[in-house]
């Protein structure tokens, strides 16, 4: 899969998923929500963000790209995010995130839309 990460999100997270063999990139640093988007747009990358303004699925569609994904883990442990990305990756296949808005907390995940 292909993932890009905001600026928000643990250094952590990318080593962890490239090590799952994925393809991450990381938000340049000081870009706007609306640049964010359109680069996960342009790029088809998943996008992997703790910013809760992308929840917001009539603002910020994520059928129109390959998806978003929105950690609402608090505060924001390394651990506890790989181990809630991990149960999300293997319950969901790539065509079920793909333009889809999934929230994902220590929990499990849900998607919104």
């Amino acid at each position: 899969m292909r993932f890009l990460l905001d600026e928000n999100v643990h250094v952590g997270v990318g080593a962890f998923l490239q090590g799952k063999s994925h393809d991450v990139n990381r938000v340049p640093s000081g870009i706007k929500n609306g640049e964010v988007i359109a680069l996960a747009i342009a790029e088809r990358r998943i996008l992997l963000t703790q910013d809760k303004d992308f929840l917001d699925a009539k603002h910020y569609a994520p059928q129109k790209g390959s998806g978003v994904i929105c950690l609402r883990i608090h505060p924001p442990v390394l651990g506890q995010i790989v181990q809630a990305l991990e149960g999300l990756l293997s319950e969901r296949s790539e065509s079920e995130l793909d333009g889809a808005l999934f929230s994902l907390d220590a929990e499990g995940s849900e998607k919104i839309a």
